[in-house]
């Protein structure tokens, strides 16, 4: 049997997540043949709109991606060109780390599954860092997800 952390995993994108200050992509990242329940989602999407996240994630650009694994999300917000991302811990439909996020230092940036969906961000922000950034390339840059094996 595949030891779980190994088993490779799929991107499956849950559309935008807005609030006053930001504009993220949201991804659920799941093993393969595996379903995340519609109020993981939810409650993900609510947080990510809530007060204590809008005093942990900085606008910065304005622009990022968050993405749902297991027992985490990850939520990263383009500061020209370096992402920022911080990480909050995700349990049994309710976060338990809601008053401050994770240390990055503890759990590290990105799973190596993670990095599959970092690389597609990073291209679709490359490709809009070298447009003319009008309303057009922003809407093509959000709408822009990778879908399926990572």
């Amino acid at each position: 049997m595949e030891n779980e952390d190994c088993a490779p995993r799929i991107a499956k994108p849950g559309g935008l997540v807005t609030c006053d200050h930001l504009e993220m992509k949201f991804y659920s990242m799941l093993l393969e043949n595996q379903a995340r329940s519609s109020w993981d989602n939810v409650n993900a999407k609510t947080f990510l709109r809530s007060e204590v996240a809008r005093k942990h994630i900085p606008a910065f650009s304005g622009l990022g991606f968050a993405i749902l694994s297991r027992d985490m999300l990850n939520a990263g917000v383009w500061d020209g060109i370096v992402l920022k991302n911080q990480i909050y811990g995700f349990k049994q439909d309710d976060f338990f780390a809601t008053v401050r996020p994770m240390e990055i230092k503890d759990v590290g940036s990105f799973c190596v599954w993670e990095l599959g969906i970092v690389q597609h961000e990073r291209n679709a922000w490359i490709k809009y860092l070298m447009s003319k950034r009008t309303g057009e390339d922003k809407t093509n840059y959000i709408g822009s997800f990778i879908e399926g094996k990572l």
